[in-house]
């Protein structure tokens, strides 16, 4: 079983994706030195690299698409999407979708930005006198909130609570990746179905496929009752002129213009969306702020930037000239994330 037997211990058994990275870190500190590492999962061999140099031959590669064999634990959630496809399906996805990840239509979702924002202070307020405070929860639950309004165009309030079936049903998902990995006899799909890990992911798998679909039949719906079937482009020229519009929205001028995907497609997208956007933007907050925090001298110096940019009025709402001139704070956060 190669290295498979290391993964399942009682610690993997109760905190997997701590474990899984404990175990990369590790190994990489031992094998750093000669750039990559080789280990064997049962009867599949895996490389960890370590060199910029050869990630930057791989990362550049056009033919190198393949996914892992462990990526095929996905597909039930997130199908043949943008994250989990491969070869020519993988290349037309991501032409197709690009222009839908302009850097402008940031700016028409600002005002939510902030609302949210504004929902996270509180909470932090809230907490201000706890001797120390686990900000992972509560990015989690900000970036969801956040992420569900720019790929769905709609609240789900998980900041405040609401559609609590749907958020624990999206951060059970993302754990039961993890449990499945440090249990090599779950790796055969007809185990893993009859078992009690995969009879739960069948029924928040279920929640979360119900609750996309019925996003979309409303927005699909929406559309059609208003006579919104017409030609709409996604050009830079025209993006700004558009009125605040999500992912979905831009998914189903797709479908309606030359059906170019169908709604099986966009429901792979949006849930693929949903699940990389909110956890990796709540990871790379959390481990910033984390990092800034180590560092006295560098939070001083954002806290300066910050004051010189909202100067007496600090409590304004954030504008995206704001944000362009927060060129320390951007420095901080790119060297940490």
């Amino acid at each position: 079983m190669g290295w498979a037997l290391h993964l399942y211990t009682r610690k993997s058994k109760y905190n997997p994706g701590v474990y899984i990275l404990e175990r990369i870190l590790g190994y990489g500190l031992v094998f750093q030195k000669f750039g990559f590492q080789c280990v064997w999962l049962g009867w599949s061999p895996m490389i960890a690299v370590y060199s910029p140099e050869l990630l930057e031959v791989i990362l550049s590669s056009t033919t190198s698409l393949e996914k892992s064999a462990e990526y095929s634990f996905l597909h039930r959630w997130l199908g043949h999407g943008l994250l989990t496809s491969t070869g020519p399906k993988w290349r037309s996805r991501r032409k197709l979708l690009t222009p839908c990840f302009h850097f402008r239509i940031l700016d028409d979702f600002l005002p939510m930005l902030n609302d949210q924002s504004l929902v996270l202070v509180k909470k932090l307020q809230s907490l201000q006198d706890e001797d120390y405070v686990d900000i992972t929860p509560l990015m989690v639950l900000c970036s969801l909130d956040i992420v569900c309004e720019t790929v769905m165009g709609t609240q789900i309030g998980a900041q405040k609570g609401e559609n609590s079936d749907y958020v624990t049903a999206v951060h059970s998902l993302g754990d039961f990746f993890n449990q499945r990995f440090v249990r090599p006899w779950l790796w055969f799909d007809t185990l893993f179905k009859i078992s009690s890990l995969g009879r739960k992911f069948d029924r928040d798998l279920s929640i979360l496929h119900n609750f996309t679909e019925k996003v979309i039949r409303e927005k699909k719906k929406e559309r059609l009752c208003q006579g919104h079937v017409v030609q709409e482009q996604v050009a830079d020229d025209e993006i700004k002129s558009k009125r605040r519009r999500a992912l979905m929205d831009l998914l189903l001028d797709l479908h309606f213009n030359g059906h170019q995907l169908n709604e099986e497609d966009i429901k792979e997208e949006v849930d693929t969306f949903m699940f990389e956007g909110h956890d990796t933007t709540a990871m790379g907050i959390t481990f910033a702020l984390y990092c800034i925090g180590l560092y006295p001298d560098v939070q001083r110096k954002i806290h300066e930037e910050l004051d010189d940019i909202f100067s007496n009025n600090k409590q304004r709402l954030i504008t995206m000239d704001d944000v362009r001139s927060m060129k320390y704070l951007e420095c901080a956060i790119k060297v940490h994330v």
